[in-house]
């Protein structure tokens, strides 16, 4: 699965820290123009990454919106393969109760986020869908 691993966490009074595994080639963000990212690779990366969508909106028990995707967040392994990370900002939802609205307020990366969600109506796995979209469309501007 192209899921970031958690290898540990530490809770010290009001501090916390997350610790997750590290990957050599950091970001796409960070390797998006990159010339030794190929096509055959990038379609790989964009392939990985559907399938951790796939997985969270409709194999998990609860509905996990990851709520930012972008090329910040999909780190790459040493064979450029992707991990999906920070779900900072994701949301567990309960899969007999359908779209949500309320948020206490709206989060998210500018650029990113489906226009649905920033108008504050219902939404569903499709603001995922909608952001792995302008992540797919960077990836090959290149």
């Amino acid at each position: 699965m192209n899921l970031i691993q958690m290898w540990g966490f530490c809770a010290e009074g009001k501090h916390r820290l997350l610790v997750y595994e590290y990957k050599e080639h950091g970001s796409l963000a960070d390797n998006i123009s990159s010339e030794s990212i190929d096509w055959e690779k990038r379609f790989d990366l964009e392939m990985g990454t559907a399938r951790v969508l796939e997985f969270l909106h409709e194999e998990c028990l609860e509905w996990v919106l990851h709520l930012d995707v972008k090329p910040q967040n999909i780190l790459l392994d040493e064979n450029y393969q992707p991990k999906v990370a920070d779900f900072g900002l994701s949301k567990l939802l309960d899969r007999r109760v359908g779209p949500i609205k309320s948020f206490s307020r709206v989060r998210g990366t500018r650029g990113y986020m489906a226009p649905k969600w920033i108008m504050n109506r219902l939404i569903t796995s499709k603001v995922d869908v909608y952001s792995y979209g302008i992540v797919v469309l960077e990836n090959g501007e290149w």
